[in-house]
């Protein structure tokens, strides 16, 4: 009779550690779909932290020809403003011309005026540069701090992935382990 019960006791343990080594085989093959999960998501990672630094590049890029762009600016309002003088000193010369120089004189105010309206339009296109050149700045801070949230999740995704190929280890020796018991 103890004999049956012993036997008995012995065949529960081996049902039970049948049932744990088939737990240990689950959670090693779940632990190897979260390793595989993590390893899609470093890659994911990589491929927006790349994404993010070629539009950082087409960000300068872009700052860059806007810095161009101010400094034609300069000069079409330098040309301008020269314009302007030019437009004045005529119609002095109008002016001195007198009755001669009456048709001169309304040219050079025409000429005056359309000088005058090409300051006015680089002022206004200096204005929207300047405000492109702030709003790429913005960009590219926030940017910045894009990368560093992507380097400290990929970060993260590379220590869950020591942690689930840790578990998986684990799960594994105890999975060879209660094979070995059970025969």
């Amino acid at each position: 009779k103890a004999l049956k019960k012993v036997l008995g006791g012995i065949s529960g343990i081996s049902v039970k550690s049948k049932e744990v080594t088939d737990l240990a085989r689950e959670s090693s093959k779940e632990a190897e779909v979260g390793r595989e999960s993590v390893e899609d998501n470093l890659n994911q990672m990589k491929y927006i932290h790349e994404s993010v630094g070629k539009s950082n590049e087409v960000i300068q890029s872009l700052s860059t020809r806007s810095k161009e762009i101010g400094e034609i600016l300069n000069v079409i309002s330098g040309i301008a403003d020269q314009t302007n003088l030019l437009a004045l000193n005529a119609a002095i010369e109008a002016a001195r011309a007198g009755e001669h120089g009456k048709g001169f004189a309304v040219v050079a105010e025409e000429v005056r005026k359309l000088a005058e309206q090409s300051n006015q339009e680089v002022s206004q296109v200096e204005n929207l540069v300047k405000d492109i050149m702030e709003r790429i700045g913005k960009v590219l801070i926030s940017s910045s701090e894009n990368e560093k949230y992507i380097e400290k999740g990929t970060e993260t995704v590379k220590q869950t992935a020591e942690v689930l190929h840790n578990i998986s280890s684990a799960v594994s020796k105890t999975n060879r382990f209660m094979k070995l018991k059970i025969q």
